[in-house]
């Protein structure tokens, strides 16, 4: 699935949350797309949000993979605490 980093987005420089998501299947990776695009356009308080989320594509000797790249807001303090 994949690691959650921290990432700086350079044109907002704001500090975010990503998770990269990687497939070589192009139908599953059109299917996440579109997830992801409903998931970004859904808020709560209790879900970090989705800000963002870029597409890249790299053709390699077996094929060409696809890769998903998803932006989180960041929260520099522990989020427990803001519920006890």
């Amino acid at each position: 699935m994949g690691d959650i980093s921290e990432a700086l987005v350079t044109d907002t420089q704001q500090l975010t949350l990503m998770k990269v998501y990687s497939s070589p299947d192009e139908a599953d990776h059109k299917e996440r797309v579109r997830k992801m695009r409903h998931r970004r356009s859904r808020t709560s308080p209790y879900l970090l949000n989705l800000l963002r989320i870029e597409e890249n594509r790299n053709s390699e000797f077996c094929g060409v993979t696809s890769r998903l790249f998803c932006f989180y807001e960041y929260y520099e303090q522990d989020l427990d605490c803001l519920y006890h």
